[in-house]
């Protein structure tokens, strides 16, 4: 296991502990709750225990879709405190609301993606460590699609996308993110952040494989001093229209040996016709102050393509000092113009977590503090804290379109794991359905 990666800590947690004091502080001043009406809420039964091979683990990936009235949640289940045993995959099934029940689960060392077509297909992508006792970071890209709209444990293709060439070699990123979109000519297309791909000065770059059924391709972008060993990780991927996919990575790297530095946010995009990539770096704080004295400065939030006004939004933060975070939101639109701006609503020490999505015209975001949930308007940084059954320290996913989750779909899917180890064994899992109509009336 490369330790130094693995047990990258968690570039908020200052953040975090400010936020659990402030918590305490201001309990007696907190504002009221209020739950959408019609809402549902299940209890899931996720990870026993909290190591990365747990169901809280990868803030990047889709861990639950939604189609027409069925929604799909994947969680990792494993009955193990060591990190070196693969866990299952477990992915249940709720129609209309009902009680999740399982349909299939899948080996792997890390929680996977989920991914769903135009047609309500599922597809589940996966990392299966080779030898995960050796070393559960390496391993293969694996995606089951299921045959038909009701699929158990037996009706799911394997296709192994990238394979290992054995228990040592790494060249699957196993913080990979996924997307369903359309290529150029309007058919199925999924996207994968995967692999760690090799320039002839032995640097990484970011693998992007494309696909689906039986076919697929990879293509590698690397554009990399000669001296450092450079990483694209936690990549969020999106269509941004038919045959363009765009990626939202943290950049690192590490010179002789040093422990890998997170200073840079950059946007990369692809075109499936041109299969060429290009590059914007959206903030570089490698010559701040704080970048001479702390490595783990910057974090991507979220990637988000609202499709009617044809506008990308891109959301990151960044740790000015050891007290103060500045979150910024980027945003690109289909004529060319841009605007790139520090969030005024988001200088709130108690949030870590921002979640995009779109309501007729508008766009929201669920937003978590270490113990608390709250939908917001973007535009006006409006807010109202939900009533919502939260877990200590929550990791919040949402069912997003760039999962293939229709943007139109009358409910928010909102699952929330917990990602702090006290609440283990058994740290609370939970998925809210909630009518985006009344979740956003909140805020009138």
């Amino acid at each position: 296991m490369n330790l130094e990666r693995q047990k990258r800590p968690n570039p908020m947690l200052r953040t975090l502990q400010i936020a659990a004091f402030f918590s305490l502080f201001l309990l007696g001043c907190e504002e009221k709750g209020a739950l959408p009406e019609g809402t549902t809420s299940h209890i899931i039964v996720g990870s026993t225990y909290a190591h990365p091979n747990s169901t809280w683990w990868g803030y990047n990936m889709s861990k639950v879709v939604t189609f027409g009235d069925t929604t799909y949640v994947g969680v990792i289940r494993n009955d193990s405190d060591d990190g070196k045993v693969q866990g299952e995959f477990t992915v249940l099934k709720s129609v209309s609301g009902t009680e999740p029940v399982k349909i299939a689960s899948f080996t792997a060392s890390r929680p996977g993606n989920l991914l769903v077509d135009s047609v309500g297909m599922l597809h589940v992508i996966v990392f299966e460590a080779t030898d995960a006792s050796i070393n559960d970071s390496v391993g293969d890209l694996v995606i089951y699609s299921a045959e038909n709209a009701n699929p158990t444990e037996v009706d799911f293709t394997r296709r192994v996308l990238i394979e290992a060439p054995d228990p040592y070699t790494e060249v699957v990123n196993i913080r990979l993110g996924a997307a369903m979109g359309k290529d150029s000519e309007g058919a199925d297309l999924i996207a994968i952040g995967s692999g760690i791909c090799r320039t002839p000065n032995a640097a990484h770059g970011i693998g992007l494989t494309l696909g689906f059924g039986d076919t697929w391709s990879h293509e590698c972008f690397s554009d990399f001093p000669p001296t450092h060993a450079t990483d694209y990780y936690y990549p969020f991927l999106t269509f941004a229209g038919p045959g363009e996919v765009r990626i939202l990575p943290v950049q690192d790297f590490s010179a002789n040996g040093e422990a890998n530095i997170y200073h840079k946010v950059p946007l990369l995009s692809f075109n499936t016709e041109s299969r060429a990539f290009t590059f914007e770096m959206l903030r570089d704080a490698s010559e701040t102050a704080f970048a001479k004295i702390e490595t783990n400065i910057m974090e991507q939030k979220d990637l988000f393509y609202e499709d009617s006004e044809e506008t990308l939004y891109s959301m990151y933060s960044q740790r000015i000092d050891e007290e103060t975070t500045e979150t910024y939101l980027h945003t690109s639109h289909s004529d060319g113009t841009s605007s790139h701006d520090s969030i005024e609503w988001a200088r709130d020490n108690n949030i870590n977590w921002y979640r995009l999505f779109d309501y007729e015209g508008h766009v929201y975001a669920i937003t978590a503090s270490w113990d608390k949930v709250y939908v917001v308007e973007v535009g006006t940084g409006r807010r109202k804290r939900l009533s919502l059954e939260v877990p200590i320290g929550v990791y919040p996913y949402i069912a997003s379109p760039r999962s293939g989750s229709p943007s139109d779909s009358p409910l928010l899917a909102v699952f929330l794991i917990s990602g702090n180890n006290e609440q283990y064994p058994n740290g609370l899992t939970v998925l809210h359905l909630l009518p985006k109509k009344e979740l956003v009336g909140l805020l009138d």
